[in-house]
């Protein structure tokens, strides 16, 4: 694989799981026992993967002014948040998350809150988690991370299909759950 191929999957791979962690411990805390969060099976949300990459991509122009990354994070994150949820429920007719109890969001795709704490987040990503992920990469033998990128492709594409073919059946099992009602 390329190396910049390489370095982008396991940047990918990276922040899917950091997420997954952070949004795991997030729902487990306030719900008090542990809630493992996402679409897929395994602990990955692709979401924060993306995430972190548009955000690492679009705000390095920003990097030497904080407020302006927050804010450019915070459009990002919101525009990639509302493009998921759509995309979602119109693939699979229902929604993995609904914002619409919460204050300010729009259609409950998304919420000033969740979109707040993004941009926080891509201030930590940018100047704290990324350089130390670079650092830590950069140390790792180019045939290790082929080997990692290659592993994670394989097990994500596995998880994707089942996790797909586990969500198209997720109408007609509401279905039958209204029937027995």
């Amino acid at each position: 694989m390329s190396n910049n191929f390489t370095n982008l999957v396991l940047c990918f791979a990276f922040y899917s799981m950091f997420g997954w962690i952070c949004e795991t411990i997030y729902c487990s805390v306030g719900a008090g026992r542990l809630v493992p969060r996402g679409f897929l099976k395994g602990p990955i949300c692709p979401i924060y993967g993306f995430g972190a990459i548009a955000v690492l991509s679009f705000v390095e122009p920003y990097l030497s002014r904080p407020v302006a990354l927050f804010f450019m994070a915070f459009i990002v994150t919101s525009v990639l948040e509302y493009f998921t949820s759509w995309l979602q429920d119109t693939l699979f007719g229902y929604r993995w998350f609904d914002y619409s109890t919460y204050r300010f969001n729009l259609k409950g795709r998304i919420c000033l809150r969740n979109s707040t704490l993004y941009g926080l987040m891509a201030l930590f990503v940018s100047y704290v988690l990324h350089p130390r992920a670079v650092r830590w990469f950069g140390s790792i033998s180019a045939t290790t991370k082929d080997i990692a990128a290659l592993l994670f492709l394989i097990i994500v594409t596995v998880d994707v299909i089942y996790s797909v073919n586990r969500a198209r059946k997720i109408p007609e099992r509401k279905r039958n759950l209204k029937k027995l009602s």
